[in-house]
């Protein structure tokens, strides 16, 4: 891994992550644990070598660890989550604009809902599916916290195809007309206030 030799917090940063692919492997952890053909297949464009060596490397810094289920963020490496959802912010408001063939995927968009979440007054469980994924979305707390897959207890489920997902949360599209919702009223009006829709 190459370093910069700088006395700087931000050249000491890219000497863990600044390597191609390494914050893209973050991101992916930032759901969960993922398998190394998950990781592989995900991030389109990455050898396996590459991402063999970066994970590697970051496992050495301290910031990946393997767990059952594949790959995990260690708490150091989670640590890393304010920085990766500042760093998304800027690159939607500054970054290149979308190309034909660009891909998109619903648990790389459920990352941006962290942005957008203001505490609600109330807790509740949503059982939430995007196009062919699942997650577990739990409000209330100081902070949105959301698993890759469906939980096993939910207070409300919400089903949006993965464009009126899109459309909703980006373009601030009608809810009520694009989702399916269903389930506790109270929960879901905790949603809707901790994600302003």
């Amino acid at each position: 891994m190459k370093r910069y030799r700088q006395l700087c917090g931000v050249a000491r940063a890219l000497d863990v992550v600044g390597e191609r692919w390494s914050l893209l492997i973050v991101r992916e952890l930032l759901l969960g644990p993922r398998r190394y053909g998950e990781l592989l297949r995900d991030l389109e464009g990455l050898t396996t070598n590459l991402l063999a060596k970066r994970l590697k490397d970051l496992a050495a810094a301290g910031v990946v660890q393997r767990v059952t289920d594949g790959y995990g963020l260690t708490e150091q490496g989670r640590g890393l989550e304010p920085a990766v959802l500042a760093l998304g912010a800027w690159g939607l408001a500054h970054g290149s604009s979308p190309q034909d063939g660009d891909r998109g995927q619903p648990r790389w968009a459920m990352l941006a809902l962290k942005r957008r979440y203001q505490q609600p007054s109330g807790k509740a469980v949503v059982a939430m599916q995007v196009g062919g994924s699942s997650f577990g979305l739990r409000v209330g707390g100081e902070a949105l916290e959301i698993a890759d897959g469906a939980p096993a207890f939910s207070d409300a489920q919400i089903v949006l195809a993965a464009s009126d997902f899109f459309a909703v949360f980006r373009m601030n599209a009608d809810f009520d007309a694009t989702a399916q919702i269903q389930g506790d009223e109270k929960a879901i009006a905790r949603f809707r206030e901790a994600l302003g829709v």
